[in-house]
């Protein structure tokens, strides 16, 4: 008999590339059923058209979300970016809680580690500090679990740090840290499906584990260097000083991003093991992870 998944995201890059990931590796193993804000929007009738149970949830509704639940064996759920420290983890403990409520007997979360921890409060970043504590929670409850922890996404590249014209036919971004500093990168839209499909192949043998779900460690070098040969254009990177670097970001993610891309400059993502870890996380998945060339291979740079 078919197992039910549920996905908190569904419309989302991670969320949809559970979706499309399952469906396409474990036909007939795993039904998918797509949690949604809004099951009258376009975006949900796409998800009902590739077989997937569209049913109306939210976290702000833990006991609507708790009877969209009923009934699912697994449910994979990532929670919203909120700069505020706090309420990222109100709306993971909702989301445990009502799935925990329903019966649900296997939770995967995209996580990811606690900036603060690794750095002795050096580094508070909400975002990641929150996403550790959900983990935390969940691990807390008698309830089986698993975690991918997806790094720093190449589809940043396409967007907020995309190249920019300097007007001398050569293209740059820029940023606040060394250029040569290792970053975990990958592909979210392959890898979060790619790892969550390997959890519900092999659910007891990665049951507490955390996966680090990265396709390798690049610099902001290297992305200069994988974009230059990408799109045949020379593309540069350029670090600035903090208070000219402040203005790229958005208003009030400003200090949360500038302490994230330092925590990342000194402590590699999880520490000195960063490396050894994501050796044994690319032992997890159902294909390999994709590397920047295959990225771009896949998602053109179009620089004007």
């Amino acid at each position: 008999m078919s197992k039910v998944l549920a996905v908190i995201g569904a419309t989302g890059n991670q969320g949809g590339s559970v979706i499309r990931r399952v469906l396409k590796d474990l036909p007939g193993k795993i039904k998918v059923r797509a949690i949604v804000r809004d099951p009258a929007k376009p975006a949900a009738a796409q998800l009902a058209s590739l077989g997937c149970e569209v049913v109306k949830g939210d976290s702000s509704d833990p006991q609507g979300l708790e009877q969209s639940l009923k009934g699912a064996d697994y449910l994979f759920f990532m929670t919203m970016l909120v700069p505020k420290a706090g309420v990222e983890f109100a709306q993971g403990k909702a989301i445990v809680d009502a799935a925990v409520g329903a019966g649900v007997g296997y939770l995967i979360f995209s996580s990811l580690p606690s900036s603060k921890g690794f750095s002795g409060g050096k580094y508070p970043v909400p975002h990641m500090d929150d996403k550790a504590d959900i983990e935390k929670y969940v691990r807390s409850l008698n309830v089986k679990s698993s975690f991918v922890l997806p790094g720093f996404f190449f589809q940043n590249f396409l967007t907020t740090m995309r190249p920019k014209s300097q007007g001398d036919g050569t293209y740059q971004f820029v940023n606040c840290i060394s250029g040569d500093v290792k970053i975990p990168m990958n592909d979210i839209e392959h890898e979060m499906g790619n790892y969550v499909t390997a959890i519900l192949a092999n659910p007891d043998k990665l049951e507490g584990k955390s996966s680090l779900a990265v396709g390798g460690m690049y610099s902001l070098n290297d992305a200069a260097d994988a974009m230059t040969k990408a799109t045949g254009k020379k593309v540069v990177y350029k670090q600035l000083p903090e208070n000219e670097y402040l203005p790229n970001l958005p208003e009030d993610m400003r200090q949360e991003m500038i302490l994230m891309f330092k925590f990342y400059e000194e402590f590699e993502f999880m520490g000195p093991q960063t490396q050894d870890l994501i050796e044994q996380g690319q032992t997890v998945p159902m294909s390999k992870p994709h590397t920047f060339e295959e990225f771009f291979a896949d998602h053109p740079l179009d620089l004007e």
